[in-house]
């Protein structure tokens, strides 16, 4: 029952559930720190339970999914007590070592997205509502697959725990669209889920609201009758209290018609790269086209969002992009001369002052955006017709204030525990990368 004002009787059960999950963490949590504290990590893996509780507290959406994964982050150190009540300094051996540290990954990494998804205002936790329940259900399922490094003495039922994770995952997705329902019925409501304060729109926020309406007419059957509702609400409001009409149609939407794929010329963990031709403007193009996952729409996004903002001439420049198209795919210009490996392998006189000089000022212009590129690499710088540099790929590039999130360079399969989530590329990354995984503006220059 939610609380709201003049209903004392949800503001008592609120407090009665805080009270009992607080309860439920910090009482094992003494016996934990007396029995464990000696074995290096396990301080750090019960903070983060306790953070990743706190953060489940005030989440207002997903609630119950979050607080299915706090409860399992908790499980699984009390599992680890279990098994290590009269543990011996002999049994503390460099595997159980491992495998607290591995817990300790798992559980920061769980902890760092909960805190990027409380993160994310309303219309864009709106727009990537799926793909959050979806990162939501896999870590869930790390922190499950966490226990069994201890082979504790621990049995979960596990198709009783997936049944219960599906009816929190199908009551969060109620609450969400009983939410817009409540929302829609009142023009200040909207404006303050939309960001619209003192006349003027928060940039996320017109940018998701535009793709949902696009999304509308052009894919009306993927998109429910609540989400429906609530963005032609929100278009009417930022009408009346800016007087700005949010378009309709994406300026930089390309249909597939209008690009002849090519050659092959790259590819990468997420994506493959071809040399295009837009027939429409009569140009040739390189197309980055994503690989199919369930996601892929909000990697593109996420891409697309930040990419097209810059404007500068050591950046490459974004020209349009099908997020909607299968498969979905984004345009560039395309350079003749290839990456700076390409062009320096042919042309070994080539002014390299000149082209890190170009990389700098590129770089210098991104970090004056506050934005991480998180995988620069000689791969990822393009040169021009002219011979400068362009600094490419923004696939992991985020703004400073988001928690980077961690992707691909496995050591392992994407499910198994010996898995290194790393961001961006392991030949270039600085080394503070292989203690946290984090990048930030030193990490770029660091590559």
């Amino acid at each position: 029952m939610a609380s709201t004002p003049g209903n004392d009787g949800g503001i008592v059960n609120d407090a009665i559930n805080v009270a009992l999950i607080t309860g439920a963490l910090a009482q094992p949590a003494v016996k934990v720190i007396a029995i464990v504290a000696p074995i290096p990590g396990m301080d750090m893996a019960l903070s983060l339970v306790e953070k990743i509780f706190a953060v489940m507290e005030q989440m207002r959406y997903n609630k119950k999914q979050c607080r299915r994964l706090a409860e399992a982050a908790r499980d699984v150190v009390e599992a680890i007590e279990e098994a290590l009540v009269g543990a011996t300094e002999e049994e503390v051996d460099a595997n159980l070592l491992s495998n607290v540290d591995k817990l300790v990954r798992t559980l920061k990494r769980a902890a760092d997205q909960l805190r990027e998804i409380k993160a994310l205002n309303f219309v864009k936790r709106l727009l990537q509502y799926t793909s959050i329940q979806d990162e939501l259900v896999v870590l869930d399922r790390e922190i499950q697959e966490a226990t069994t490094h201890f082979m504790l003495k621990f049995a979960i039922d596990t198709k009783r725990h997936q049944l219960q994770n599906e009816k929190a995952r199908r009551d969060d997705h109620k609450a969400m669209m009983d939410e817009l329902t409540r929302v829609v019925k009142d023009q200040d409501e909207i404006a303050q889920c939309i960001g619209l304060r003192g006349g003027k729109l928060d940039s996320d926020s017109q940018n998701a609201i535009q793709v949902i309406l696009h999304r509308i007419d052009h894919e009306p059957d993927k998109v429910p009758e609540e989400v429906k509702t609530f963005a032609e609400e929100a278009t009417k409001t930022i009408k009346t209290r800016t007087n700005i009409e949010v378009p309709r149609t994406l300026p930089w939407f390309v249909k597939t018609h209008d690009i002849k794929r090519g050659v092959k010329i790259g590819s990468g963990g997420f994506s493959v790269v071809y040399k295009g031709r837009w027939l429409t403007r009569d140009m040739d193009v390189a197309v980055k086209v994503f690989r199919e996952n369930d996601n892929v729409i909000n990697e593109l996004l996420d891409e697309v969002f930040i990419w097209r903002s810059f404007s500068h001439p050591n950046l490459h420049p974004f020209l349009g992009a099908a997020p909607f198209e299968q498969p979905a795919f984004v345009v560039s210009p395309f350079c003749a001369n290839g990456n700076a490996l390409e062009y320096l392998a042919k042309n070994p006189n080539a002014d390299k002052m000149q082209i890190l000089h170009d990389i700098g000022r590129g770089m210098e212009y991104l970090h004056g955006q506050n934005v991480v590129h998180g995988d620069l690499k000689a791969r990822n710088v393009l040169i021009n017709d002219e011979g400068h540099a362009l600094v490419a790929d923004f696939g992991l590039a985020k703004f400073e204030r988001v928690t980077v999130k961690s992707a691909v360079a496995h050591l392992g399969t994407p499910t198994k525990p010996n898995t290194l989530n790393l961001v961006g590329t392991l030949h270039w990354l600085a080394p503070e990368c292989f203690r946290h995984g984090d990048v930030n503006k030193e990490t770029d220059a660091w590559a």
